[in-house]
């Protein structure tokens, strides 16, 4: 049986690399300490990674700890990142850590989602929060789509800022099918062209503002992302922390939470 390793060689994926990162073989030569000849005889199947080097490369390149994975099976070895099920007692101590976070930020909503916006849990706030929304999408850019303005009164001003937050990641987490159809609903919806930059220049801090409860609530968020995990999928978890940018917002979330 042919599988997708087989098909596929080293060299194809490092010259994709390479060019998503902008990089030419002599730039990607002096960050990585190598040769251009060796880049060029990788790319071109005439010479054979090591796994350290498939490693020391991924890393020059910015690629994702799934990206090196499928990279170091392509070349011959075993995955180097493990990929746990979520509930693994090895990711006891940062489910835990979750729960206490998500826990401490109430009486504001806060969230965690994962490589493609999916919602995985969310505090009492949260929930409360996107379902005063009438959201029903559990991936999150979806169901901001879906709200088209309805409950999202500044709509077109929040979804250009994710629109430039998701091709900031992307430029970090690399390109898959999933990601690149999210980023092309999101610029559709949008009319605004695959290449095209969006200008959010003139405002201290972004905000939503949300109509919940008849009432108008404005919000900002931090993002927090978790450097120190060496899990696929765990890596790839962010989380959202939500808070009020006026007193009449904050008093909407403490009588309700608090």
């Amino acid at each position: 049986m042919i599988t997708a390793h087989m098909t596929e060689h080293f060299g194809s994926i490092l010259r994709k690399w390479r060019k998503f990162g902008r990089y030419s073989q002599l730039q990607l030569a002096l960050k990585a300490n190598v040769s251009t000849r060796h880049i060029s005889f990788l790319e071109t199947a005439r010479a054979q990674p090591s796994r350290s080097m498939v490693l020391q490369l991924g890393r020059c390149l910015s690629r994702t700890k799934q990206d090196i994975n499928h990279a170091m099976m392509v070349a011959g070895f075993t995955a180097i990142y493990p990929q746990l099920p979520a509930k693994h007692i090895d990711l006891a101590p940062l489910n835990t850590g979750l729960e206490t976070l998500l826990d401490n930020h109430m009486p504001f909503p806060a969230l965690i989602v994962d490589r493609y916006w999916n919602l995985v849990n969310a505090n009492g706030a949260a929930v409360g929060m996107l379902g005063g929304l009438g959201m029903t999408h559990t991936n999150l850019i979806l169901a901001m789509i879906e709200d088209g303005g309805k409950h999202i009164i500044n709509w077109h001003e929040t979804m250009v800022l994710l629109l430039e937050r998701l091709r900031s990641e992307m430029l970090v987490i690399g390109v898959d099918d999933q990601l690149l159809a999210l980023e092309t609903q999101l610029a559709e919806c949008l009319g605004i062209d695959g290449e095209a930059a969006v200008d959010m220049s003139g405002q201290t801090i972004l905000s939503v503002q949300l109509a919940l409860a008849d009432q108008e609530i404005s919000m900002f968020s931090i993002l927090g992302e978790f450097g120190a995990i060496q899990d696929v999928r765990a890596s790839e978890l962010k989380v959202e922390l939500f808070f009020p940018m006026d007193e009449k917002s904050s008093t909407y979330f403490t009588k309700r939470f608090g």
